[in-house]
């Protein structure tokens, strides 16, 4: 990761040849100088992401169960363990894709979405994912 727009990136001082290149972009925005405090910057979302999957028992140590499984355009999944089931879905596409599931669930908390505007309460019978959306809730 790129400290900061600074020669070198913020590895090295100035004049000094790092032994791999640096890439230029660390002057456009790609570093954690200027991501830290951007809510919607990529290092923001590693932060979310990985709190998730720490907080998360079921994407710890969860069994897989595949959903959805002749999906081309989007990955399905649950990962339950004793404590927590969680419905993972990943849309692999550029376009929006409607996922409906028939589960018998009561509840559905969402956990997580790269997108971050679904209704309240969600709907499993349709759920509208955005383009290359990720999509994590937990499910009882």
């Amino acid at each position: 990761m790129q400290w900061q727009n600074a020669p070198n990136a913020g590895f090295s001082t100035e004049g000094v040849r790092t032994w791999l290149p640096v890439n230029p972009n660390h002057a456009w925005g790609v570093n954690v100088r200027e991501q830290v405090d951007d809510p919607s910057s990529l290092w923001r979302f590693y932060q979310r992401i990985l709190r998730l999957r720490r907080d998360a028992p079921a994407l710890i140590e969860g069994d897989y169960t595949p959903l959805h499984e002749h999906a081309q355009e989007y990955l399905a999944f649950m990962r339950s363990c004793k404590q927590q089931t969680c419905l993972v879905i990943l849309n692999m596409s550029p376009t929006t894709q409607l996922v409906c599931f028939d589960l018998d669930v009561t509840a559905v908390r969402l956990l997580f979405s790269s997108h971050n505007y679904h209704p309240v309460p969600i709907d499993l019978n349709r759920i509208n994912l955005s383009p290359f959306e990720i999509f994590i809730a937990e499910i009882s």
